[in-house]
């Protein structure tokens, strides 16, 4: 909390009447809690989280924000469980073709994209985008490593809730969970380490001087198995309104000799990251931001 609120706090306690406090206590019970109430309390749903989005169903976004609070570190549970689901015969055959797919849709997507709607850019800039995009180098988290390495580091901790201990099993696999998080040194042994300890998503990270996006290969995994019966693959479509910008975008578009984006332009591009976020958010886990490890 901010130092000053803290230091005003005892005044303002002091001077508000007993019941009106009581009251107002209350009423931020219930709506830290609205996403679990009968629907009379759904005009509360809004109050419940700072991260409010239009064309996106209020309980569905109240429910994942209070789950986000609830189970830090959840989304590395999750991920582990889906990856743990793989066939081991058949594992490593898998993962090299989703990574080698995935790329290959990335780029196809992207660079069509490129060529057919970047109306503020001329052709030399459209052209140098291209080019950047093509020695591109995606780097999946742990791609590198023996697939036996990752699968056992996926598959740790990851055992299931017991029903007749549920909220006793909880505690242990939050707790197993955050000591991962927080315990794993170096950071380089960390596969999840572009995690944000309190979403529910991973993110990625570009280094703009070498021309290397990294992501993680659980992210690709999760979805894959989430939406295994819907072609074509969910994941290009949450990267292609976020790698442009890294090759052709806004205060990078001088970089590349185009004219900076005009007004209506950026209003598109922000529409376009909205769009991005909800359609994250009503098929899977939020992404919300990166977290930076050294490389």
């Amino acid at each position: 909390m901010d130092p000053d609120y803290i230091s005003k706090l005892p005044k303002i306690l002091d001077e508000t009447d007993t019941v009106t406090l009581l009251n107002y206590v209350g009423y931020r019970l219930v709506v830290h809690v609205s996403p679990l109430l009968a629907k009379v309390a759904s005009p509360l749903l809004r109050l419940s989280h700072d991260h409010y989005l239009e064309f996106v169903p209020q309980r569905l976004q109240a429910c994942m924000h209070m789950l986000e609070r609830v189970y830090k570190h959840g989304m590395r549970f999750f991920g582990r469980m889906t990856f743990s689901r793989s066939n081991s015969t058949l594992l490593l055959k898998h993962y090299d073709y989703s990574m080698a797919s995935l790329e290959m849709q990335l780029k196809s997507s992207i660079t069509d994209r490129l060529l057919s709607s970047s109306s503020w850019l001329d052709r030399s800039a459209i052209g140098v985008a291209v080019d950047k995009l093509e020695n591109m180098r995606l780097i999946f988290l742990g791609s590198a490593d023996d697939i036996n390495t990752i699968a056992s580091y996926y598959n740790f901790n990851a055992q299931p809730l017991d029903p007749s201990h549920l909220v006793e099993s909880f505690r242990e696999i939050q707790s197993g969970t955050m000591n991962v998080y927080w315990e794993t040194k170096p950071p380089k042994d960390d596969l999840d380490a572009r995690y944000d300890h309190t979403a529910l998503s991973p993110g990625h990270e570009y280094f703009f001087g070498r021309n290397v996006l990294f992501y993680p290969a659980l992210k690709h995994c999760l979805l894959e198995r989430h939406h295994e019966k819907h072609r074509p693959c969910p994941v290009p479509a949450r990267l292609r309104r976020s790698l442009p910008r890294h090759v052709c975008r806004c205060g990078q578009a001088r970089l590349l000799g185009g004219p900076q984006p005009r007004s209506h332009d950026l209003v598109e591009q922000r529409r376009d990251e909205q769009v991005l976020t909800v359609g994250t958010l009503l098929s899977g886990p939020v992404l919300r931001r990166d977290t930076r490890i050294d490389r």
